[in-house]
């Protein structure tokens, strides 16, 4: 029976007491790459630093757990041979098997169940339909099937499209069964309520300083979403020995909501808009403004965390094991994302982002590497615009490690005036560019001076916050 082994992330934010238990159970987990149960199983073993294999059970046949009569449903774990079904009686198992004192009072926690139960509940009920709205997005969602090594390439294609097929025709059962109106803007709702959990306790984390068994059952769960494709903010290569990149958040205690959270796409009858929890935050969606102060909190703690995550980022480069392609993807994962993140998080609104043309998620659909290049650098020039005035330096730090020439894609300033031609050389450069070159430059130089307008709205918003040194 072939397995995939994971190595315990070298990055996790909260590493167990000094209580523990000197020796580390072997974990077994048969799973659904985007099974939100099976995504929080292995975020608790993440999040503890224990190793563990993973084996995909077929979503037709079941094949792969035929041994289990009675129970026919994942995630099934093997805890040093014992058979335990059930993520919340995973967890308990291996809080048990670890010995783990601080795992242990949280287990026991009144408000920290609350939350895990929340997302047991409400969360990951609200998970399917968003995955499944639509035979495309129900085909995508089960795109992960095609990375299985051990299915033959037949059986692939059936689970993919069958699959696909069934979750879709699924939709509306789950909807009627728990009384979902509107499934984005349910999910957009029941993230509210963490966000404003968060901003209530005042901390990077729900546990504080530090994450808890709260913030690893959310922020992970949430990860079944963006596995499936549908987190159009993703780089994620579909490499299962990979560092996950909330592993290189959660270290560097980068406000995670941020950036973790399904960047989603919405659908009305007029246009269609995308809606991320930072543009929710951010004020893009009335129905959110009162989250500002949130936001700000998130901006302060981010902004005195980003070099620190540049200097994590160069650290995954030195992983142990693997093969060095595999560390190459690793560290290009993590650099995108934290660009990416960059030129979200300084946009004021869903129409600028549009307007400007620059959306992060086409850097992920380059089909060659000069594009991708390309829009690399259309972003480094954005940000530019709207850090270089208090975070240039940072700025140029994520330049360098994307090798990235951003003084080549700067547009000069259009307060200051250009500089007169050699007398003779305008009938020579209008002979060489063409109009349509010229319209092209100035579309991008319009686009760029409404990026620079819209800063000015939103820089109340850093300014305030002292950068770090």
């Amino acid at each position: 029976m072939l397995l995939a082994c994971r190595r315990a992330p070298r990055f996790c934010a909260a590493a167990a007491g000094s209580g523990g238990a000197a020796r580390l159970p072997e974990v077994n987990i048969y799973q659904y790459e985007i099974c939100p149960y099976c995504n929080k199983v292995k975020a608790f073993l993440d999040w503890q630093q224990v190793p563990y294999k993973t084996m995909d059970v077929n979503p037709l046949t079941k094949g792969g757990i035929r041994f289990s009569k009675d129970y026919r449903k994942v995630p099934i774990a093997f805890i040093d041979g014992v058979q335990v079904n059930d993520s919340a009686e995973i967890i308990k198992k291996l809080v048990e098997v670890l010995g783990r004192d601080s795992v242990t009072e949280q287990l026991a926690d009144p408000e920290i169940n609350k939350w895990v139960d929340w997302t047991d509940k409400k969360l990951s009920v609200l998970l399917f339909p968003n995955l499944t709205r639509t035979f495309t997005e129900s085909f995508e969602a089960f795109g992960y099937i095609m990375a299985i090594p051990h299915m033959w390439l037949p059986m692939k294609m059936v689970n993919r499209l069958v699959g696909g097929w069934a979750m879709w025709m699924a939709n509306d059962k789950i909807r009627k069964k728990y009384n979902i109106e509107d499934e984005r803007e349910d999910l957009l709702r029941c993230i509210d309520e963490w966000t404003v959990e968060l901003s209530a306790k005042g901390g990077t984390f729900h546990g504080g300083s530090k994450p808890d068994l709260a913030d690893v059952a959310v922020l992970f769960e949430v990860n079944s979403f963006e596995r499936s494709g549908n987190n159009r903010g993703s780089f994620f290569v579909g490499d299962e020995t990979l560092v996950r990149d909330p592993h290189v958040l959660m270290a560097t205690e980068v406000a995670p909501v941020m950036v973790l959270l399904p960047f989603l796409k919405g659908q009305d009858a007029n246009q269609s808009r995308f809606v991320s929890l930072t543009d929710i935050i951010l004020g893009a969606s009335s129905a959110y403004g009162d989250c500002r102060d949130s936001f700000k909190h998130m901006v302060s703690v981010c902004r005195d965390s980003i070099v620190k995550q540049l200097e994590c980022i160069c650290e995954v480069k030195a992983l142990p094991g693997g093969s060095e392609a595999g560390q190459e993807k690793v560290y290009r994962f993590s650099v995108e994302r934290l660009v990416a993140w960059l030129a979200v998080v300084v946009r004021k609104t869903v129409a600028e982002a549009q307007s400007s043309g620059l959306y992060f998620t086409e850097v992920g659909d380059c089909a060659t590497d000069e594009m991708r290049q390309d829009r690399l650098t259309r972003f480094m020039c954005e940000l530019c615009y709207h850090f270089a005035l208090n975070d240039g330096e940072i700025v140029e730090k994520v330049a360098k490690r994307l090798n990235v020439d951003i003084s080549q894609s700067l547009i000069p300033s259009p307060t200051k005036k250009a500089i007169s031609a050699p007398p003779g050389s305008a009938a020579i450069n209008q002979k060489r560019s063409r109009p349509s070159e010229a319209k092209k430059v100035d579309a991008k130089r319009a686009r760029l001076e409404q990026a620079a307008k819209g800063c000015k709205k939103i820089s109340s918003f850093f300014t305030k916050v002292p950068s770090k040194k």
